[in-house]
């Protein structure tokens, strides 16, 4: 069964923060179901 992942902080569209949170969701992604929520606001390039 997938379970569900969410990953909650300061994410927008530049930064090491960035990076790192899109390995994470990466590599959750194969056996997971996976939501990002940011704190803060994000430009409307991504």
């Amino acid at each position: 069964m997938r379970k569900k992942v969410l990953i909650v902080g300061p994410i927008s569209d530049f930064g090491g923060r960035e990076i790192e949170a899109k390995l994470i969701a990466s590599a959750l992604l194969e056996e997971n179901v996976v939501t990002m929520l940011s704190t803060i606001k994000m430009t409307k390039n991504r």
